[in-house]
């Protein structure tokens, strides 16, 4: 559902990015990590060699409708 970067475009930015991997969410426009913030972390800590444990509340990630000063 992104309306910025196609699914199109998936094979020029594969070809641009060769060590990169193309991760495909459900359900998701532009921003994954307001969309799908529990994927996104999981897809970013196992990248980055992290483990991802518990859930995205107890790292501090906050949900769409959670704003700045809303309290967790």
């Amino acid at each position: 559902q992104d309306r910025v970067c196609f699914p199109s475009q998936a094979e020029r930015a594969t070809a641009r990015f060769p060590g990169a991997r193309l991760e495909w969410l459900d359900r998701c426009g532009h921003f994954p990590q307001w969309d799908r913030p529990e994927e996104a972390v999981r897809l970013i800590l196992a990248a980055t060699g992290n483990a991802a444990t518990g859930t995205s509340e107890a790292r501090g990630v906050q949900s769409p409708a959670a704003g700045p000063d809303s309290a967790a």
